[in-house]
C-alpha cells in the first residue's frame, strides 16, 4: 500500500469534513486535537492544504521539525510545503551563519507574500526566535518575472547589479548572474537551483531552472521570483508573527515550551569564543525577537494545539475536536531525505 493509499484510510470523509468546518469556521479561534502520535500528525494536517491559505505548523524542536516536514512532503509533496530552519549551524550565541539554512529562510518569506497560496510551514523555537526582514524590504529586493512579459536583457542586468548580484562567467551559488547573448542566468536566494532566462527581443521567451554541474534544464516555468540577499540585515527586522497575514493559522505542539525556549534563547549572550575569535556573526543577538511582544502577539491567532494541555495561553472561544481513532503504536512513514542534510549537521 503507497502512502497516499494509506492516507485516504486515515483521513475519512467524514474526519475531514469535520476538521475543515472547524476550520472554515472564523469564530473558531482555538482547537485543541488529541491522540495524535508519530506520523498520524502529518497524515492529519495533510488535509490543511485545501484550505486555501498558509498554515505554520512549531514542532518542539529541530529533530522533530525535521521528521514531519519529512513525512509531509512524502504524503504532499514538496510544492507546497516547506521548511523554516534557524540561519545558524549552531545556537545562535556561536554567530555561525548557515548559507543554506538562510536560503530555505527567504523562499519560505518570499512565498508567504504570494496571497492566497496553500502553505504548511514547519519550524520551531529556535528559528521562529529570530527576527525576519520586513516585508517592505523584502518587496523592494525582489524581482518579479513572467513568461511573455515585456523585459530587455540589458535592464534586467542593471536591476540585478543595483541589487547586489555579481555577474560572472557562469552562476554556481545564489547571488550571481551571467550574460550569454540573449541568455541571462540567475541564482535567487529562494530557490536551490538557477533560472535560465530567454529573451526573444525585448520580451521573455522562455524561463527554466537548470543544474549547474551538467547545464542541463530541468522543468519550464511561467514566472519566478528574484530576491537578493537580505540575510544580515535582520538587526531592525520583525517577528515572523508581525510579517505572516492576521488570518495564517498557527498549530503548536506545545506553546508553553515554544515561548520557554525562545526566553531562554533571549537570555544568552553572544558565546566568548566568538568574542575572542572575532569571526561569526557579531551581531547575531540583537536579532532576537522581543519576547513579550511574541508571547502577546501569539494569542491573536487562530490555533490548533496537538500536544499537552493545560498551558495558560487558551482563549475561551475554544473548541476541541477529538481523535476517534487511536494506535497502540505510533504511524511512522520511511524518512526521505532530500533537503534535510544542512538541518541534520548544523548542530555538529
Amino acid at each position: 500500500m503507497d502512502i497516499q493509499n494509506f492516507s485516504a484510510l486515515f483521513n475519512t470523509p467524514a474526519r475531514c469534513e469535520a476538521f475543515l468546518k472547524l476550520i472554515k469556521d472564523n469564530k473558531t479561534k482555538h482547537i485543541f486535537i488529541q491522540g495524535l502520535e508519530g506520523s498520524s500528525i502529518a497524515l492529519f494536517f495533510s488535509n490543511l492544504l485545501e484550505h486555501k491559505q498558509a498554515h505554520i505548523i512549531i514542532a518542539n524542536d529541530l529533530d522533530e521539525a525535521g521528521y514531519l516536514y519529512n513525512d509531509l512532503v512524502q504524503i504532499n509533496g514538496n510544492d507546497h510545503i516547506l521548511l523554516f530552519p534557524s540561519g545558524y549551524k549552531r545556537d545562535i550565541k556561536y554567530g555561525q551563519p548557515d548559507p543554506p539554512s538562510e536560503i530555505l529562510r527567504t523562499e519560505v518569506l518570499n512565498r508567504l507574500c504570494q496571497k492566497g497560496e496553500s502553505l504548511l510551514i514547519v519550524t520551531y523555537p529556535e528559528a521562529i526566535a529570530e527576527k525576519v526582514v520586513p516585508v517592505n524590504m523584502l518587496s523592494e529586493q525582489t524581482l518579479h518575472i513572467d513568461k511573455n512579459s515585456k523585459c530587455d536583457i540589458i535592464t534586467l542586468s542593471d536591476k540585478l547589479r543595483e541589487r547586489g548580484f555579481e555577474e560572472v562567467d557562469y552562476v554556481y551559488e545564489p547571488g550571481q548572474f551571467a550574460v550569454r547573448g540573449s541568455i541571462l542566468d540567475v541564482f535567487s536566494y529562494t530557490n536551490e537551483l538557477p533560472y535560465r532566462i530567454d529573451f526573444f527581443g525585448k520580451e521573455v521567451e522562455s524561463i527554466r531552472t537548470f543544474e549547474v554541474e551538467t547545464q542541463l534544464s530541468t522543468g519550464k516555468l511561467e514566472e519566478v521570483y528574484i530576491v537578493a540577499n537580505v540575510c544580515g540585515q535582520e538587526v531592525s527586522g520583525i517577528s515572523i508573527l508581525d510579517f505572516i497575514d492576521k488570518n495564517t493559522i498557527l498549530i503548536c505542539h506545545n506553546l508553553s515550551w515554544v515561548i520557554d525556549r525562545i526566553s531562554t534563547i533571549a537570555s544568552e549572550s553572544l558565546s566568548e569564543q566568538t568574542l575572542i575569535a572575532e569571526e561569526g556573526d557579531r551581531y547575531a543577538m540583537q536579532k532576537i525577537i522581543d519576547v513579550t511582544a511574541f508571547q502577546k502577539k501569539i494569542t491573536t491567532f487562530r490555533r490548533i494545539d496537538y500536544g499537552a494541555s493545560g498551558h495558560s495561553f487558551q482563549l475561551r472561544t475554544t473548541r476541541c475536536l477529538s481523535q476517534k481513532f487511536r494506535f497502540s503504536q505510533p504511524i511512522v512513514l520511511p524518512i526521505h531525505r532530500k533537503r534535510l542534510h544542512s538541518l541534520h549537521t548544523q548542530r555538529q
